[in-house]
């Protein structure tokens, strides 16, 4: 016993020397989503740590294995939707991903329940203000 505890202590020291990045990459302002001032801080509450360049990382994202876990989670975020270059994605993609959005809200599949274990959920609230505003994303195309 006390030499698997004392192998486990080594692992996790060394696997901890094993770099992971969650940095926020350089991107151009005006690529960012026109967002409705009801709906912003929403979405910097409860999607931008995933789905935007604008990641405020926790204090546990710097301890392995988690912070590999977490970089997995803001990359695959980010590339099924990235509020901060929405306007450079093509339309028809945008459409796509604003119906998706309205559909993973509504079934509670977002945020997801590993997130919100350290975060707070959506409100019944801000779920219905989030799938009215994905609606109109769908309906008027976003302009450069």
């Amino acid at each position: 016993m006390k030499k698997a505890l004392i192998i486990t202590a080594v692992v996790m020291v060394a696997i901890q020397l094993i770099p992971v990045s969650i940095d926020n990459p350089p991107y151009d302002p005006a690529a960012e989503m026109a967002v409705p001032q009801e709906i912003k801080p929403i979405l910097q509450k409860h999607c931008f740590d995933c789905h935007s360049n604008h990641v405020v990382k926790p204090w546990y994202a710097s301890i392995a294995p988690i912070s590999w876990w977490i970089a997995s989670h803001v990359n695959e975020g980010r590339k099924a939707l990235n509020f901060s270059t929405w306007r450079d994605t093509p339309e028809f993609i945008r459409k796509e991903r604003s119906e998706r959005m309205e559909t993973v809200i509504a079934n509670g599949r977002m945020p997801l329940p590993s997130y919100t274990l350290m975060h707070p959920p959506l409100t019944a609230k801000e779920k219905e203000l989030l799938r009215a505003w994905a609606r109109t994303l769908k309906e008027a195309p976003a302009t450069k």
